[in-house]
């Protein structure tokens, strides 16, 4: 699979990583995975992504390295780390897992400052904003409204304000250093060229 859906949520431009636009390459420290269960034990050898409704993937990979704290698993062509309590009870270095994952663009590496993890390039080819509204659970608190998935497309990140934006993005290789205490860098971008 050469393009990949990566979440993008708005707070990390606000909190100082760039806007994004059709077209512009960008450097990624690396790219994180999350789901809202667990992942299970999958079948040796089998490392696949295949896309599924609202922008994941139903993946299986190889975990090539795991500490208390993170892994990092190996999908197709793509390496990706989490939280190691996402994993099966009594998962280890070289076991295949697989689940429905979102694959996302974080900040930092919250789970770890031990990841073996190489900077990637990326290529933006499709934007959309994730448009779902939120509804109120309880007297504090806001969720989306899952019965009302909606999403947008759009030319840049800066054209329409939302809460989290899904970048389809062709996987261009291994990418330059990031420099520290940023989790993306700029290469190529539309909007000023």
């Amino acid at each position: 699979m050469a393009e990949w859906y990566l979440h993008y949520p708005s707070w990390i431009i606000d909190d100082g990583e760039p806007d994004l636009a059709i077209a512009d390459v960008f450097d990624w420290r690396n790219v994180s995975i999350w789901t809202d269960g667990a992942l299970s034990r999958a079948h040796q050898g089998i490392k696949r992504a295949s896309p599924v409704q609202f922008f994941q993937y139903e993946v299986a990979g190889e975990i090539s390295y795991i500490s208390k704290d993170s892994f990092v698993m190996d999908i197709e062509s793509l390496r990706v780390v989490g939280p190691s309590s996402i994993l099966p009870t009594g998962c280890s270095k070289q076991d295949y897992v697989s689940g429905i994952v979102l694959l996302s663009l974080p900040l930092v590496t919250e789970f770890g400052p031990d990841l073996p993890v190489t900077p990637q390039r990326w290529q933006v080819h499709h934007i959309f904003a994730d448009t779902t509204p939120y509804v109120r659970i309880g007297s504090r608190g806001f969720v989306l409204d899952q019965s009302r998935r909606s999403h947008q497309q759009t030319n840049s990140t800066s054209a329409l304000p939302t809460h989290t934006y899904i970048l389809q993005c062709e996987h261009a290789g291994p990418g330059d250093a990031v420099p520290i205490g940023r989790s993306g860098r700029l290469i190529k971008s539309s909007l000023f060229s």
